[in-house]
C-alpha cells in the first residue's frame, strides 16, 4: 500500500510508462487485481499510443489466460506498427490457442521477417503440428530446438511432433529434455503424459 501511494504521487508529476506498469505491479501484488485492471483500461483510453504499457497489458493477459484481451491489445499494437515478427508471433501463438483460423497465416508472416528465430520457428511449427502437416513442423521444430536447446516448450513441441511421426525413441529423448530442462512452460503436465 506505501508503494502504491508513492507511485500515485510519483505519476501525478510525471505521466510515464515505467511509473504506471511499477504502479500496476504494485496493485497487483497488495490483491487489488480489479482496481489494477481499472486503472490499467483508464492509462490505455488516455494514453491511446502508449505502446510500452499496451505490450505489456498484453503480456499480463496472455500469462493470465486472458486470450481475447491479449489479442485486441497486439492487434492494436500492429495496427499502428505492421511488420513486427516478435508481435505477429504472440498474436498467431494466442490465435492458436482460440482456434482462430488466422492462427496459420499470421505466423508464416512472423516466420518471412524472422526465419531464424527459435520462438517464430516453434509458433509456427507447433501450429503445422496441431493441423496435422508433420513434415514441415518437424523440420521447423528440429531447427527451433537446435537454435535454443534450453527451452523446454520448443523440445516438448518437437517432441510430439517426433511422436506423431512414428519416431518414438527420439520423441522419448525429446520430452525428458523438455521436463528436465525445468522449466515449468504450460504444457509441462502434457508432456510428463505423454513420456508415459
Amino acid at each position: 500500500p506505501l508503494a502504491i501511494k508513492t507511485y500515485e504521487l510519483a505519476l501525478s508529476k510525471d505521466q510515464s510508462s515505467p511509473g504506471f506498469i511499477k504502479l500496476y505491479r504494485a496493485m497487483i501484488l497488495s490483491g487489488d487485481a480489479k482496481g489494477a485492471d481499472t486503472r490499467l483500461s483508464a492509462w490505455l483510453t488516455s494514453h491511446p499510443k502508449d505502446m510500452s504499457v499496451r505490450r505489456y497489458a498484453a503480456q499480463i493477459f496472455a500469462n493470465s489466460n486472458r486470450f481475447k484481451e491479449a489479442i485486441a491489445q497486439y492487434e492494436f499494437i500492429l495496427n499502428q506498427s505492421p511488420g513486427n515478427a516478435l508481435l505477429l508471433n504472440n498474436l498467431a501463438d494466442l490465435y492458436q490457442k482460440t482456434k482462430d483460423p488466422r492462427a496459420l497465416d499470421t505466423a508464416e508472416k512472423g516466420y518471412k521477417l524472422a526465419p531464424n528465430h527459435p520462438s517464430v520457428l516453434d509458433t509456427l511449427g507447433w501450429i503445422l503440428v496441431e493441423q496435422g502437416q508433420l513434415e514441415r513442423a518437424t523440420s521447423l521444430l528440429r531447427k527451433a530446438v537446435e537454435m535454443d536447446p534450453k527451452t523446454g516448450v520448443h523440445r516438448y513441441h518437437f517432441g510430439v511432433a517426433l511422436s506423431r511421426t512414428g519416431d518414438r525413441a527420439n520423441a522419448k529423448k525429446e520430452l525428458e529434455a523438455a521436463i528436465a530442462s525445468g522449466q515449468n512452460f504450460p504444457e509441462i503436465k502434457s508432456a510428463k503424459e505423454l513420456l508415459k
